[in-house]
């Protein structure tokens, strides 16, 4: 199954670890900003007041109009943009393919599955291979 992973860049490591799990498990990654040699930039601020920032986020939207599920790794204290890719999934997706990893700090997250741990992702993404 193709998985786009959005997440707080403070979470890098943690996508990243996530990643190596979901490739372990034989999924593919939609997503790529984190596997990206200038992940470590996208984690500041700085980056976007980029000129690339609107490139960056279409294609963030293409990659998730590529795969089959979605999957937040949610942050009640961090990230913007995530939360935006999020509504987008529900927006695109089919809603028992949008999961939220973590606490449902918004409610549209209501609108997607809570998984409560990675094996019950990784249990969920099996189901709809």
């Amino acid at each position: 199954m193709k998985v786009y992973l959005a997440a707080a860049r403070e979470r890098l490591a943690d996508v990243r670890d996530l990643a190596a799990i979901l490739r372990e498990a034989g999924h593919t990654l939609a997503s790529t900003w984190h596997d990206e040699a200038d992940a470590d930039l996208m984690r500041s601020d700085a980056a976007l007041e980029t000129p690339d920032a609107e490139s960056i986020a279409a294609t963030c939207l293409r990659e998730i109009d590529a795969a089959d599920a979605f999957v937040l790794l949610a942050d009640a204290q961090h990230g913007r943009g995530c939360w935006v890719e999020l509504g987008y999934a529900l927006s695109v997706t089919r809603a028992h393919a949008t999961f939220v990893l973590g606490p449902q700090a918004s409610a549209f997250a209501a609108l997607a599955l809570h998984m409560a741990s990675v094996p019950a992702l990784l249990d969920a993404l099996e189901w709809l291979a």
